[in-house]
């Protein structure tokens, strides 16, 4: 394309060539793909070209995205929808709709990335854009997964398998089989993860994709992990190591080498498991903070179980200066648990008690926070919907206010019945305890009755006895049966 673009004669081509040149570089070289965007844009502004313009500054907001700047993305957005709304381009503004979705949801603002992804889905479906639609219920799928509610991001996964696969998009298949397999993976459900990550692996065989597999083999390795089936993820951690050895993958091999150690800590096999952790070392530098942590929390655990003292101390304070710059409670938690067992290891049990309560007590306070952000979130998407409710009763028939009204009036009806029918349970309650009570005392005289008589009849058969004395004077061989059976004996 570089080659036409030098031959190009039209502007409108050059400006067309622009955009897809920037969109190819995404993901590979995202400086050039910036500067090909921008340069789009320059000239669409030359040409006083709006409609071109909006295309240029869509595949420039794309990039932006994919460079991690997202604050300059959301505007540049905006402004790529006020175009397509202008120009009456329905397909730039559904781009632009998803497009914002991705920038909110990679800032964590979860609740308007639903309503740009469902906006963008809507516009979509009107063009019957399968694969756009798929994008977006895929964007849908991550959001809920982050918001965590699985259940949801789930629904929404499996909407996009079977237009995925009217699309005969294998990669696309293979992607989302995969985020399944995720979520299956939190939830500990061994059986339909291994399904779906099996039809992943064979997808991305055929595609010949040795880095995807590899995460696939190492989340298999994690399936067999959390059934605590060692042997068995030990062997699928090793084959995901295999594939990213070929393919010079040092991230993920600082991660296969940390997890075949951490399998080595459950077994208690500590010496094995240091082992692995110090390969670790020579490629922690290009793993991402996050499992630079994880790593430096179990070298610590398998060093204090050593009695390697210096080195899992060292481990801590790496470990604390992440915890507190990322000022994430997750980590927190995580340090706080490594630290309880590395004081028990080193015999240190008042500290081990004392870490341990407070990984309790943060794990406790991060579930009620974050049962408060999702109880927020819901307060949001309530409130939406009450205002888009406010206006439809604005533009609603007189009938439509009549009815309300007469469903008000039958419920402030049913509610003084079922008020009516409490209170006269409540009455009747009493006045069956008050006849139980007066009955109960009853029973209690006659028992006391029946109760004298039967001792009066007691101490009467005892009178009747002949005393030990007067039978042994009168009587060379004798035996007396007594046997009452409560209280007083028969005949």
């Amino acid at each position: 394309m570089l080659a036409q673009l030098k031959t190009a004669k039209e502007d409108t081509a050059k400006v067309s060539l622009y955009n897809k040149i920037a969109r190819g570089y995404i993901g590979y070289n995202i400086d050039s793909s910036l500067f090909f965007a921008n340069q789009g844009i320059v000239l669409a502004q030359k040409l006083d070209n709006l409609l071109y313009e909006g295309r240029a500054r869509s595949v420039h907001a794309a990039a932006l995205i994919n460079s991690g700047k997202y604050d300059l993305a959301i505007p540049e957005l905006r402004l790529v929808m006020q175009i397509g709304e202008s120009e009456n381009d329905i397909t730039l503004s559904g781009n632009a709709y998803h497009n914002m979705g991705n920038a909110y949801r990679m800032v964590q603002r979860t609740d308007s990335a639903v309503y740009f992804y469902e906006q963008g889905i809507a516009i979509r479906r009107t063009l019957k854009d399968s694969a756009g639609i798929a994008s977006g219920l895929g964007g849908l799928g991550v959001c809920y997964y982050q918001m965590g509610d699985l259940k949801k991001s789930l629904e929404y996964y499996y909407q996009v398998v079977p237009v995925r696969e009217a699309l005969n998009d294998t990669k696309g298949l293979a992607s989302v089989y995969f985020n399944i397999a995720l979520i299956h993976v939190d939830r500990k459900e061994k059986s339909p993860a291994l399904e779906v990550l099996s039809k992943s692996f064979d997808l991305y065989t055929q595609l010949g994709n040795s880095q995807a597999l590899a995460s696939v083999c190492n989340t298999i390795g994690i399936v067999y992990v959390d059934d605590e089936n060692y042997v068995e993820g030990r062997s699928w951690y090793y084959k995901s190591l295999e594939m990213r050895e070929k393919i010079n993958d040092s991230a993920g091999i600082a991660e296969c080498y940390t997890n075949i150690g951490n399998i080595f800590v459950l077994e208690k096999k500590y010496d094995s498991a240091f082992v692995w952790y110090r390969k670790t070392l020579e490629y922690m530098h290009v793993s991402d903070e996050v499992h630079q942590f994880n790593y430096l929390c179990n070298y610590a655990v398998a060093a204090a179980a050593l009695g390697k003292t210096d080195s899992a101390s060292w481990a801590i304070s790496l470990a604390r200066v992440m915890t507190f710059k990322e000022n994430r409670p997750d980590m927190q938690i995580s340090l706080y648990g490594a630290l309880s067992e590395f004081h028990e290891k080193s015999g240190q049990l008042d500290s081990a008690l004392f870490y341990i309560r407070m990984y309790h007590a943060l794990q406790d306070s991060l579930y009620r926070d974050e049962s408060l952000k999702t109880l927020g979130e819901m307060e949001t998407k309530y409130e939406t919907t009450k205002k888009q409710k406010a206006i439809d009763d604005l533009t609603a028939t007189q009938k439509q206010k009549d009815l309300q009204i007469l469903a008000a009036l039958i419920g402030i009806g049913l509610l003084i019945i079922l008020g009516a029918f409490v209170i006269y349970g409540s009455v009747q309650r009493k006045k069956t305890n008050q006849l139980l009570a007066i009955q109960n005392a009853e029973i209690s005289v006659k028992n006391k009755d029946i109760t004298d008589s039967i001792n009066y009849a007691r101490r009467i058969q005892q009178a009747l006895l002949a005393s030990e004395a007067m039978l042994t004077r009168n009587l060379k061989e004798y035996f007396v049966l007594y046997t009452p059976k409560d209280i007083e004996s028969g005949d």
